[in-house]
C-alpha cells in the first residue's frame, strides 16, 4: 500500500494527474451505463420500480462488502463532502471540545470540520506524520477528554500509510466520541470490517477502488444517526415515498435507519447502474 507523491507520475507546471488518483471504469460497467441513458430515451418505459429497485441492490451490495449489519444502515451519496456533512450536523459539540483529523487529510473531509468548529467555538486538532512515522500513536496521543471526534481515513490518500483503526476507534468510543471514516482509498482493495471497526460513519466515493463513477459513493451510519436530521430535504429520503399517487401528502417523518441521508435523485439511470456493476 506504500506509494509517493512523486509515483504519481504528476507533470510540473500543469494540473494534469495522469488518471493516477481514480481508478478506471469496467467496460460492463460503462455499457450499464450507455444502457441507463437509453432507458432515459423513452420515458415510457420507465416505471415506479426504476426508482427503488436498483438503490436497493447498490445498498445491499455495499453492506455485503463492509459487513454491515443491515442494508439500511448503508446509503447512496454523491460525495465524500456530502456525507461528512450530514455527519457532522448531526453530532452534538459544546464550547472547548476538539476534533482529530489527520495532517494533510483530503480536502473533502477538512472543509465542514472546519466551518464547524468555526461555529460552535471547537478547536481542529490536525496530527502531521511525526518524525519517527508512529503516526498511529501521534493520533492516539492527541485524543483527550475534550475529544468529540476524530475523522479520518483508513490509508491515507498521500502516502498510502495504514492506520490503525480498531485501536482509534476503542479509545474515541470509551469517551463516547465519534468515528468518521473516509473510506475512498481503501473501500474495495483493503479489508473493512463495520464489527471490527466500529466506525459511526464510513463514507466513500465510488470513483476509486470500488471502480465506479464519478459523482456517486456510498455511506454508512450507525444507530446513533438514526433520528438525525439530513442537510437534503427531498422527496426520496421520505417515508412512502415510493407511493407515487400520494406525494403530495406530504410527510413528516423521513425513510428509516440512514435512508434519511440518501441523496435526491439517488436511482441515477445512467451512474447508478455503473457503481453497481
Amino acid at each position: 500500500m506504500e506509494c509517493q507523491r512523486d509515483k504519481f507520475n504528476i507533470e510540473k507546471g500543469t494540473n494534469y494527474l495522469n488518471g493516477a488518483y481514480m481508478s478506471p471504469l469496467l467496460k460492463t460497467a460503462e455499457i450499464k451505463s450507455i444502457e441507463g441513458l437509453q432507458l432515459k430515451r423513452d420515458p415510457t418505459r420507465i416505471g415506479i420500480e426504476h426508482f427503488f429497485d436498483a438503490t436497493d441492490v447498490a445498498r445491499g451490495l455495499f453492506a455485503q462488502l463492509i459487513g454491515a449489519p443491515a442494508s439500511d444502515s448503508c446509503v447512496i451519496i454523491p460525495s465524500v463532502s456530502y456525507g461528512i456533512a450530514n455527519a457532522a450536523s448531526n453530532i452534538p459539540f459544546s464550547s472547548g471540545q476538539n476534533i482529530v483529523l489527520i495532517g494533510e487529510g483530503f480536502p473533502s473531509n477538512y472543509y465542514y470540520w472546519k466551518r464547524l468548529a468555526e461555529q460552535h467555538d471547537v478547536k481542529i486538532k490536525s496530527v502531521p506524520k511525526p518524525a519517527d512515522g508512529n503516526w498511529n500513536a501521534a493520533i492516539l496521543n492527541a485524543i483527550d477528554k475534550q475529544t468529540q471526534v476524530v475523522s479520518m481515513c483508513q490509508v491515507h490518500w498521500a502516502d498510502g500509510y495504514v492506520f490503525d483503526l480498531p485501536n482509534i476507534s476503542k479509545v474515541i468510543h470509551e469517551q463516547d466520541g465519534y468515528l468518521i471514516i473516509d473510506g475512498t482509498q481503501s473501500i474495495g482493495a483493503y479489508p473493512f470490517l463495520i464489527e471490527e471497526i466500529q466506525p459511526d460513519v464510513l463514507v466513500a466515493s465510488g470513483y476509486k477502488w470500488m471502480l465506479g463513477p464519478l459523482s456517486l459513493g456510498m455511506a454508512y451510519y450507525n444507530q446513533r444517526f438514526n433520528h438525525g436530521k439530513p442537510i437534503e430535504e427531498s422527496w426520496y429520503n421520505r417515508l412512502y415515498s415510493d407511493d407515487f399517487q400520494n406525494l403530495v401528502k406530504y410527510q413528516d417523518q423521513y425513510r428509516s435507519g440512514a435512508r434519511r441521508y440518501e441523496v435526491g435523485q439517488a436511482p441515477n439511470f445512467a451512474l447508478l447502474p455503473a457503481l453497481i456493476e
